[in-house]
């Protein structure tokens, strides 16, 4: 699950990347989505490690 769940936050991300706010320099939004990623990804990692400590 957490692997389905990290595939979509990259998913997601080229899918915003290449949608983008038309407006917004393209520096700007991959910054924007970098972050993004990053602590969602974090999140996902905290999540796993805390099931995987109920597991064992």
């Amino acid at each position: 699950m957490i692997a389905e769940l990290d595939y979509v936050v990259v998913n997601g991300r080229i899918e915003a990347a290449l949608k983008g706010a038309v407006n917004a320099p393209l520096a700007q939004v991959s910054l924007e989505m970098d972050r993004s990623v990053t602590g969602v990804q974090d999140l996902l990692r905290t999540y796993r490690e805390q099931i995987e400590r109920i597991v064992e």
